[in-house]
Order: C-alpha cells, then structure tokens, then sequence
C-alpha cells in the first residue's frame, strides 16, 4: 500500500483514515478499521437570537451562498458542486434551507426568519474540529446563544455522543441549573 494511502490523519478519535486522494475515503475504510472507529461526525448547532433581518429576503438567499464555502474552508471541507438553496415550506414553517454536499457527506441549514434562529447539521467521514464549526456558525449567523451536539456514527455501532455544549444564554442556564441539582 502507497505511503498516500497510509496518510494518517490528526484528529478526535486518532484513528487512522485510509484516503483514496480523492475524496479522504475510499471503499475499503470499513475493512480496514476492524475496530470498528466511527464512520464519521455529525454535529447539530442550533443558534438562537440571530438578526432576523439576515434570515429574510434578500439577505438570506445572499447569506446562504457565502456561508458553505465560508464554513468549507475552514473546517478544511471540500465542496462538491454548488450549493442547494430554496425558500419553502408553509406558514410559520416557511423559510430559507440550504444543502451542500462535500465530498466527505454533507452540510445543511434551515433559517427561521420569525423567531431568529439557524440550525446547522454537518455531517462528514472526514474528522473535523466541531469546537471551530460551532464556533464560525454562532459567529456568522449572529447567534446570541444555543447549543451544538457532535455525535460518532456508524460502522455498527450505536450512535455515541462526542461533544455537547452550549453558549450565551443557554450556557448560562445551564451553569445555573447545574448549581441548583448541586445543592
């Protein structure tokens, strides 16, 4: 096996991911993580207190284009074809969405123009810092607080949490919460 195919990668569950150059996977990562390592990282943000002015018309749609390559550069993502961006849905559950595929899954947001809030889903076979994902979200979106929840998935294995946390307003509460069940 070539030395490129050997390529260790540096990240959350310092397992060794076995890359084709293509895409950082290949057909044979099942058979080769006999561990059974993850499959991938999924990570949820959902962001509270977002301008709503940048969730509506024409904003949203300009927002939503910038924010996949934005997001794909720095988790080191790499976008495959452009985005999938529409305004959908009925009611108070109308609103902006965008997909982008990368070539390791795939990012989606939903944006809720009414209450102020993005939510965020990635999911990718090749590792990536979730802390700095969460982090870029909030910062994009405006996000005055919520929450992510990074999970390991697949090969067999039941879904395993891998980092959860929250931030602003709902850390607070937390942190409050915690010290009342102390008492």
């Amino acid at each position: 096996m070539s030395q490129r195919l050997k390529q260790k990668t540096k990240g959350i569950t310092g397992r060794q991911h076995i890359s084709d150059g293509n895409n950082g996977s290949c057909g044979r990562c099942y058979e080769e993580r006999p561990d059974k390592t993850p499959w991938g990282l999924s990570t949820a943000i959902d962001l509270y207190g977002c301008p709503k002015e940048s969730l509506t018309d024409p904003n949203a749609s300009r927002l939503l284009e910038g924010f996949f390559p934005a997001l794909c550069k720095k988790i080191n993502m790499q976008q495959h074809g452009p985005p999938v961006i529409d305004k959908f849905g009925e009611e108070a559950l109308h609103g902006w969405s965008g997909m982008q595929f990368i070539e390791t899954s795939s990012v989606t947001v939903h944006l809720d123009d009414k209450r102020g809030e993005a939510y965020v889903d990635i999911f990718s076979c090749k590792e990536f810092d979730d802390k700095k994902a969460v982090e870029f979200c909030r910062k994009y979106w405006g996000g005055q607080y919520g929450s992510y929840l990074t999970a390991e998935r697949g090969n067999g294995r039941p879904i395993k949490v891998h980092s959860s946390g929250s931030f602003g307003y709902a850390a607070n509460i937390e942190s409050k919460l915690g010290e009342q069940i102390a008492v």
